[in-house]
């Protein structure tokens, strides 16, 4: 699956090995970045900026939706396998 960030590179899902949310050091980035499989290298395929969006929390928010939108394309295409979200059983009283 082929995708392109928002600085106009094409990304290969294929040679990506984990997505995630990664605010900067100075809180005024919030980036969606990819590592990739074959060096481990992080690379941003979207960076927003916290001041258009008001707050860290509003900008991460955004920035999972992101991922949410991958992961469902991902799955949609059979690329990726989701499991069910299973809580563990209530605990028993002693």
């Amino acid at each position: 699956m082929w995708t392109i960030s928002d600085s106009g590179m094409l990304i290969n899902f294929d040679g990506v090995r984990a997505i995630g949310v990664e605010v900067s050091d100075d809180r005024q980035f919030v980036e969606v970045q990819v590592r990739w499989t074959s060096d481990g290298d992080r690379f941003a395929i979207v960076t927003l900026i916290v001041q258009d969006y008001g707050s860290v929390k509003a900008a991460s928010d955004i920035a999972w939706q992101y991922i949410e939108t991958i992961k469902e394309k991902l799955v949609s295409s059979g690329s990726l396998f989701s499991l069910p979200q299973i809580a563990p059983p209530p605990a028993a009283d002693e």
